[in-house]
């Protein structure tokens, strides 16, 4: 069965990537059974080829850092902020445009819906679950090592935790 992030409330028809290969979230079918997610950037070239998220060199980091805390990938929810791997001008891996994940943001939203613990892995990740998370007092922008193991509340008990993505 292929994953359709529009089945999810993705936007893909206004999406800047629209047409690119989709990399499904690992267990999304799953999340409302599990508690912790982890939500990264984007896809990139590994990724998109083995269909998964967070395998390549960043996925040895991160299966290191889920063993090193008590996890199994099938314990978790694995994510991106979009689904689709952008690409520059060499078809090298680059960061997702704003609209991209603006239009990916209904669907991320619906599958952390049931999620307690929420850990978004990068300034892409906590700005597509949190936009405000990076505004400090008056309004000053921070970046992601200020914010970074400082909980979000979600809001409903939900907690978004930032912190740097492994690669």
């Amino acid at each position: 069965m292929t994953y359709n992030p529009r089945e999810h409330g993705a936007l893909c028809d206004y999406c800047p990537l629209r047409g690119l290969p989709v990399v499904p979230s690992q267990y999304a079918g799953r999340a409302s059974m599990l508690r912790v997610a982890f939500v990264a950037e984007a896809p990139g070239e590994n990724e998109e080829r083995e269909g998964k998220p967070l395998i390549g060199w960043s996925g040895k980091v991160f299966d290191a850092a889920l063993q090193e805390a008590g996890f199994k990938r099938e314990e978790v929810l694995v994510t991106n902020a979009v689904l689709c791997r952008p690409r520059d001008a060499k078809s090298k891996n680059a960061p997702p445009p704003k609209e991209a994940v603006a239009c990916c943001r209904p669907r991320l939203e619906a599958e952390l819906a049931s999620v307690q613990t929420v850990v978004a892995m990068g300034a892409v990740a906590v700005s597509s679950i949190a936009p405000t998370a990076f505004v400090g007092p008056r309004n000053k922008q921070r970046g992601i090592t200020s914010i970074r193991g400082y909980p979000v509340s979600l809001g409903g008990g939900r907690t978004l935790l930032p912190t740097v993505h492994p690669a």
